[in-house]
């Protein structure tokens, strides 16, 4: 599981590349099991978690709408960064006003409440461009404040540089 998840090539904030990381992940294994632990928990430590949550969900089942919130909430709380991504019918969550019209999400508080809650406490709301268009919401004047516009191949970046992935 460790050579999975090691990286073959790790550049430190200061722009260098750290000499340990230029070797292969199997050439690291062999150089002593103890060190790779050690160096796999050095790393772990220095990367700050990062959720990403993908919502396709607005109000024709605002429970599942509000559940990226719900999560994205807790881990915000839990010092742990969240993404929240609305494509398809979630971008609707994004366009101003929209979360204050739907129907309460079963068990949890107004949607409008959770976004507002997730922005208040740092995270970072990205908003799919071709659903927008799509729907014919302007990115420049119909977006709450704090939401961003992305795109697929930023999105793929911050999947495959995310600790988890989940899809409502």
């Amino acid at each position: 599981h460790l050579l999975r998840q090691m990286p073959s090539r790790i550049v430190d904030y200061s722009g260098t590349t750290s000499s340990l990381y230029m070797r292969q992940p199997r050439q690291l294994l062999n150089s002593g099991k103890n060190q790779m632990k050690k160096e796999v928990r050095r790393i772990m430590s220095e990367k700050q978690e990062k959720i990403m949550y993908f919502c396709t969900h607005a109000s024709g089942n605002p429970e599942k709408a509000a559940m990226p919130f719900v999560m994205a909430n807790a881990a915000l709380a839990m010092d742990v960064k969240a993404m929240v991504v609305l494509q398809g019918e979630g971008v609707y969550l994004a366009q101003k006003g929209y979360a204050d019209n739907m129907l309460p999400p079963g068990g949890f508080p107004p949607l409008s409440k959770l976004v507002k809650d997730f922005m208040d406490l740092g995270g970072e709301l990205k908003v799919c461009v071709p659903c927008i268009k799509e729907r014919n919401i302007d990115e420049s004047t119909d977006l709450i404040e704090g939401a961003e516009t992305t795109a697929a191949g930023a999105l793929t970046v911050e999947a495959l540089e995310a600790d988890a992935v989940f899809v409502y």
